[in-house]
């Protein structure tokens, strides 16, 4: 058994993950973490997300039998969070979007002294896709445009995702288009307008579920993971029989 500690457990994606742990017989998520002054501290997480309790209640330390922290939390809390890591030293799936280049150096360096997974979208398809925008984008030459569509809450624009496929084609963060609107889908497009012809792709994810599935789906490949900065890259490669 895997035992998760799982932090942002207050938030939508926090809902589930909690959610769709159900449905993995080898991975238990034994704490719900929140900030040391979230007003959820103490509540029961199955009443307050499900309305039926469950007795795993908001906190804020781990236990100590915890095998892995998957985060879910603000990216913007990130100093706190590697203090918190470093007390601990538990490995860490990090994935909290909108992380800079510097927050990625923090993280690099924090991988030396625990295995740390980067995964903004857990998504595997997203990076399926990269590599097709990557194959399309070397051998034509044109005019791309990227867009992307998110629920108003989501706080980062453009969204880390958004940003990742636009780095596969040279777009610039400031030439993506940002929309925000009641929807709880997360749209992504891509358009290339080449000589004589035009190739549109589109990726919508309709449910929050695929990136909660996919987040316990890399806990397991990554648990007792030896201690180094993994990406879902690699995570996607070896799932296809990729070395």
């Amino acid at each position: 058994m895997i035992n998760i500690s799982l932090l942002g457990s207050s938030g939508k994606m926090g809902k589930a993950i909690l959610n769709e742990s159900k449905n993995f017989k080898d991975i238990s998520v034994i704490d719900a973490l929140v900030h040391s002054k979230s007003k959820n501290l103490g509540k029961d997480s199955g009443k307050f997300h499900f309305n039926k309790k469950n007795g795993l209640i908001f906190k804020k330390d781990l236990s100590e039998n915890t095998d892995l922290i998957i985060d879910f939390s603000n990216s913007k809390q990130l100093n706190s969070k590697i203090k918190f890591f470093k007390e601990y030293k538990k490995p860490v799936i990090f994935c909290s979007t909108g992380i800079d280049k510097k927050g990625e150096k923090q993280l690099h360096a924090l991988s030396k002294l625990m295995p740390i997974f980067i995964a903004p979208n857990t998504s595997k398809n997203i990076f399926i896709l990269a590599t097709l925008l990557r194959d399309i984008n070397t051998s034509s030459t044109g005019y791309i445009s990227i867009s992307e569509a998110h629920h108003k809450s989501k706080i980062d624009r453009p969204s880390g995702t958004a940003i990742f496929l636009a780095n596969q084609v040279g777009i610039p963060k400031n030439k993506i288009k940002v929309t925000r609107n009641t929807s709880n889908k997360s749209i992504h497009k891509i358009k290339f307008i080449l000589n004589g012809e035009t190739i549109e792709i589109k990726h919508t994810i309709n449910d929050r579920k695929v990136f909660a599935e996919g987040a316990l789906k890399i806990a397991k490949w990554f648990y007792q993971k030896p201690k180094k900065l993994y990406h879902m890259q690699t995570f996607v490669e070896e799932l296809n029989g990729k070395k």
